[in-house]
């Protein structure tokens, strides 16, 4: 499990900290469960098995965008609609769906239970496209987590690049490549890339709040990780708080951005450099609720 200790580096500057001992206390005031109820990881539920709960977190984590409201409820409509093809509730049995029946079976389940369904930018056939991803992933490597830990380089940014793309190249037709790149944005590609970062905590870290799949080895992988791997989930509370702390050197949101945050978080935190982000984001949540700042979208 992560730990809580504080950390006071007796070594670093003078800078670096005050920023350590401003991100203990936000910590030890934000970094609580009960603050889960209206965060994304907080609408997987923890008492599916490992290998479904990697699947079904994927999911979730590539549809968190826009309100939490919209969110919860697209994917509810998302599990109730799978019942009908065996499913169980919440995306319970995903994985031995995908695993035990032929594409063409699962394809023509998929799309009859799913039709119409919509989240936003999203349609039904970016779901069936990315469970095809899955299925081919999970014959292969038997999880996510040994897909990521098979790619050979002690570089993290180009093991999440290489990730993204083997994902997408699970499966041949261009389409539905283009499909699940919605999922698997990749670091190269310039953007924050904040929805595979976010699930990316959730597997690399192990605390409370995090179940850290991956770093547990509670799915198969092929090599250990660990949670230094991580990069920061740049959202818009992120965001203006680096800001704010001026710690970045652009003003845009992008992986350059999410570079530069990660790195000083590494140096307050070089073996769990984003334990803070739970915390500095609902800490941006709680302002904007009470109107203390403004989202500029």
């Amino acid at each position: 499990m992560g730990s809580s200790k504080r950390i006071v580096p007796s070594k670093k500057s003078k800078r670096i900290q005050s920023l350590a001992l401003e991100l203990e206390n936000l910590y030890s005031l934000y970094h609580r469960k009960d603050l889960m109820l209206r965060d994304p990881l907080g609408l997987v539920n923890s008492k599916l098995n490992h290998q479904d709960f990697e699947l079904v977190s994927f999911v979730s984590a590539g549809l968190s965008y826009g309100r939490v409201e919209q969110i919860q409820k697209s994917l509810i409509h998302l599990w109730i609609r799978l019942e009908k093809i065996g499913l169980k509730k919440e995306g319970e049995g995903l994985t031995s769906f995908l695993v035990d029946n032929s594409w063409k079976k699962i394809e023509k389940e998929l799309h009859s239970a799913l039709k119409g369904w919509v989240h936003r930018f999203n349609k039904s056939e970016d779901i069936v496209s990315l469970f095809h991803a899955f299925k081919n992933i999970y014959s292969e490597y038997e999880s996510l987590g040994a897909l990521y830990s098979s790619v050979s380089s002690d570089d993290s940014e180009m093991k999440i690049d290489q990730f993204c793309k083997a994902l997408r190249h699970s499966i041949s037709s261009p389409e539905e490549r283009e499909r699940v790149r919605w999922f698997t944005c990749a670091p190269s590609e310039g953007s924050t890339c904040k929805r595979l970062m976010m699930w990316m905590r959730w597997v690399l870290r192990a605390d409370d709040i995090d179940p850290g799949l991956w770093t547990l080895q509670k799915v198969k992988l092929r090599s250990s990780v660990g949670p230094h791997e991580a990069f920061i989930p740049m959202d818009t509370h992120v965001h203006r708080w680096a800001l704010e702390k001026k710690l970045l050197s652009t003003k845009n949101p992008s992986w350059k951005a999410v570079r530069e945050l990660t790195s000083v978080l590494r140096e307050v935190d070089p073996h769990d450099p984003i334990r803070f982000d739970f915390s500095i984001c609902h800490q941006g949540m709680e302002r904007f609720r009470e109107g203390k700042v403004s989202i500029k979208n």
